[in-house]
């Protein structure tokens, strides 16, 4: 059995990951994602998150988290619950996948804009875990895509050892869609798990009317050369537009 705090815990990890699905099926490759998994079933992505949201819509008996999940019972919970889990998977109602046009996960600084095959990613996120090295230089970036297609990327990871650089590389400013000042970046990385200084996010404030969507927001990891960044993203939704400021 679960203690009943981390039982607790996986229910909102999965309330968050759901709204971040891309329109492609994967989730963002923000951060470090070794795209590890305790059961290594030969699955495609899409197939593996439908798995774990099928054993999630079980766990705590969420129809919104079923409306993500496998359309029939799939091997992925099969394995994990058994087949009482797919009796349990039969009984909890039946929704349509739906989803707000802004998701603003605030306490995690991640923000979600969405329609159809177009989605957004706006991430301005604190850091609890300064010292764990699994963050990435990257307040401020976007994900983006159009008709169901990735327009702004991220290169992700690649491998925690690695003595060429690239994963300092990957962790750095400059390989996400975000500001750089004077070819500095909003933080240096030391060694492959740690930070030269601490990100410092700023404010974020998303708003909504019948015409578009507006996030606002900042970061003062440049303070020490006097710079603040502030960026604004501006969804027009009649016309189908992103602004960024």
């Amino acid at each position: 059995p679960l203690p009943s705090k981390s039982f607790l815990i996986l229910e909102k990890m999965a309330a968050v990951l759901r709204p971040m699905q891309q329109p492609d099926g994967r989730l963002p490759n923000i951060n470090d994602n070794d795209d590890g998994c305790v059961v290594p079933l030969p699955l495609a992505v899409r197939a593996r998150i439908e798995g774990m949201m099928t054993v999630m819509a079980v766990l705590y008996e969420r129809p919104d988290i079923k409306a993500s999940a496998a359309k029939t019972y799939p091997l992925y919970a099969q394995l994990l619950l058994g087949e009482s889990g797919a009796e349990e998977f039969r009984m909890i109602a039946e929704l349509p996948e739906t989803f707000p046009f802004v998701t603003a996960l605030r306490e995690g600084g991640l923000y979600v804009l969405r329609k159809g095959g177009d989605w957004l990613l706006f991430k301005n996120n604190p850091d609890p875990f300064p010292t764990s090295g699994h963050n990435h230089a990257d307040l401020l970036s976007l994900l983006l895509f159009f008709n169901g297609k990735p327009l702004l990327v991220d290169a992700g990871t690649y491998r925690f050892t690695d003595e060429r650089g690239i994963r300092n590389a990957q962790r750095g400013t400059v390989a996400h869609n975000t500001v750089s000042v004077d070819r500095q970046g909003q933080s240096e990385p030391l060694r492959n798990f740690d930070w030269s200084r601490r990100l410092m996010p700023g404010f974020t404030e998303a708003q909504e009317d019948t015409e578009c969507a507006v996030i606002d927001a900042q970061h003062d990891s440049y303070h020490g050369i006097g710079v603040t960044h502030r960026r604004v993203v501006i969804w027009l939704k009649s016309q189908e537009v992103v602004v960024v400021v």
